[in-house]
């Protein structure tokens, strides 16, 4: 009985001093990629992902027009590359030193599952963008 007590307390206080994590619960939001784009991706590559945001003048390598990787890949979208840009920056796509990596900004210390998840959201989300 005793033993039972201290298991209910246990599970309890898991419960109740766990930390509150909205971000990944927002991440499970169908909508989750479309926010994460016009917060994060939206300054530099536009709200449409044209290539023609706010900041974009202010930047050394022009952002790319996002709605037509699939057309400049033979019809295919680049899921990889796109991937691979938004969690570690850099070239592949023609971003020079400008586009940073955004594993950080979308990661969850110590859950990369989580980071995962967030991250192919947005990567859907830009996919959805292509003309």
């Amino acid at each position: 009985m005793q033993r039972s007590i201290w298991i209910l307390v246990t599970l309890v206080m898991v419960v109740v001093c766990a930390p509150n994590r909205p971000a990944f619960a927002q991440s499970q939001d169908p909508d989750w990629g479309k926010s994460a784009f016009l917060e994060h991706c939206a300054p530099c590559h536009g709200a449409s992902g044209q290539g023609d945001g706010p900041r974009a003048g202010t930047l050394k390598i022009a952002p790319v027009n996002l709605t037509r990787l699939a057309s400049e890949n033979g019809g295919v979208f680049p899921t990889a590359k796109v991937t691979d840009v938004i969690e570690h920056g850099g070239a592949p796509l023609g971003h020079g030193t400008d586009m940073p990596a955004w594993t950080k900004v979308f990661g969850v210390k110590g859950d990369s599952a989580e980071t995962r998840d967030r991250i192919k959201r947005l990567v859907q989300y830009i996919q959805s963008l292509q003309k």
